[in-house]
C-alpha cells in the first residue's frame, strides 16, 4: 500500500507522509546465505556431478535445449537441492556438525 500511496501521491503532487519515509529507511536484518563454496561442497556430498551442471546450465541458457525433457528434469532436481541448502541457512560453524550427525544417522 505505501508503493501505491507514494506514487499517488507523486500523481497528485502532495506530500508524502513522514511516517511512511521513515519507514521505508527501516530495512531488516538480511540473513546470511552460505557461501558458494559452502554449497558447492554441499552437492558434491550429495553426488551431483559437472555433467549435471552442464545439463542444467544449457537447458536454462540456451534455447536449443529448452525441449530436452532429461535435462529439464535434472535442471530441477538441481535448483531444488540448492533451494534447500540455501533456505536451510547453513552456517560455516553447523557444516562439521552437520556432517558428523549425517554420518550416525546414516550409519
Amino acid at each position: 500500500m505505501r508503493g501505491f500511496r507514494f506514487l499517488w501521491n507523486n500523481v497528485t503532487g502532495e506530500t508524502h507522509d513522514p511516517d511512511d519515509e521513515a519507514d521505508e529507511n527501516v530495512f531488516e536484518a538480511k540473513e546470511s546465505a552460505p557461501s558458494v563454496d559452502f554449497v558447492t561442497r554441499m552437492l558434491l556430498d550429495q553426488g551431483v556431478t559437472f555433467n549435471q551442471l552442464v545439463q542444467t546450465i544449457c537447458y536454462n541458457e540456451h534455447k536449443e535445449y529448452e525441449d530436452d525433457a532429461y535435462c529439464e528434469r535434472v535442471a530441477d532436481e538441481l535448483f531444488g537441492k540448492i533451494r534447500m541448502i540455501v533456505s536451510n541457512n547453513y552456517t560455516h560453524e553447523q557444516a562439521p556438525y552437520l556432517f558428523s550427525r549425517l554420518a550416525i544417522v546414516y550409519n
